[in-house]
């Protein structure tokens, strides 16, 4: 078993949050699946490239506001990472970027907390041999 360095986060506030700027998340944003990751830009679409471009940088997120990873493989680097601010806007709508949403989304990101994920059900705290594997 592999102890994970992190165990949750949920990233700063801003209106446009760059993971790759964000210094608690710079190290694991190559492995955070983008909007241009899964959603191509409709061909013929009329809008300046720059609305591209920004909408295509926002995290594509899980119906919890989990990163989700680019590739299967790094799932275990994005595992308990969430981003409940406004960068969450295309992936769920409104939610944690108005008051109003928080109706709707704290139910959703609670949602992620009932699963059987070991930091959340096992004994804590966990003990750990001196090269950080579990014991």
């Amino acid at each position: 078993m592999t102890v994970r360095a992190h165990s949750g986060l949920a990233n700063p506030a801003g209106a446009i949050i760059l993971p790759a700027l964000e210094a608690q998340l710079a190290r694991v944003a190559p492995a955070i699946a983008r909007w241009a990751d899964r959603v191509p830009v409709p061909e013929g679409a009329d809008a300046p490239q720059a609305i591209h471009d920004l909408i295509a940088a926002h995290p594509f997120l899980g119906p919890a506001f989990e990163f989700l990873p680019t590739r299967p493989d790094l799932v275990d680097q994005v595992h308990g990472l969430f981003a409940f601010n406004y960068s969450a806007l295309l992936s769920l709508g409104l939610s944690a970027s108005v008051l109003s949403g928080l109706r709707q989304a704290l139910p959703k990101l609670a949602s992620f907390i009932g699963h059987a994920d070991h930091e959340f059900v096992g004994q804590w705290p966990l003990a750990c041999d001196i090269a950080g594997q579990a014991a």
